[in-house]
């Protein structure tokens, strides 16, 4: 799997000040995400973060393990520079837990091998 990737542009706005417009957004789909990432993450409050498309709209979602709801950021989409800050620490740490779930199945699936007999 690889990196998030997301490109901005920064915008001044008179009311906002310092604005950054999603421009794009690469990143894993929910289907392409370990279940335990996903389920564990929306279950019990932990970081998570994946791109969807609906109805030829794409979106990203991300929270936080201190946040109490996910956050939809649509492309194209205004965020003040304090508001994606947020973001991206989520991201951040929405990456390193999966990095961390997708260590675990690789050590898990390396050992997970031979046969077995079960006699009843």
């Amino acid at each position: 799997m690889d990196k998030i990737k997301i490109k901005t542009e920064k915008v001044w706005d008179a009311h906002l000040g310092a604005c950054r417009r999603i421009i794009e957004v690469t990143a894993a789909e929910q289907k392409e995400l370990p279940y335990e990432y996903y389920h564990s993450g929306i279950e019990s409050g932990k970081d998570f973060c994946f791109a969807h498309t609906c109805e030829g709209k794409k979106y990203f979602y991300v929270r936080g393990a201190k946040s109490t709801r996910a956050v939809s950021v649509t492309i194209g989409e205004l965020l003040t520079e304090k508001e994606f800050v947020e973001i991206l620490e989520n991201v951040r740490a929405a990456g390193q837990r999966l990095h961390e779930i997708l260590q675990a199945q690789k050590s898990e699936k390396e050992s997970w091998k031979g046969t077995e007999t079960f006699v009843i």
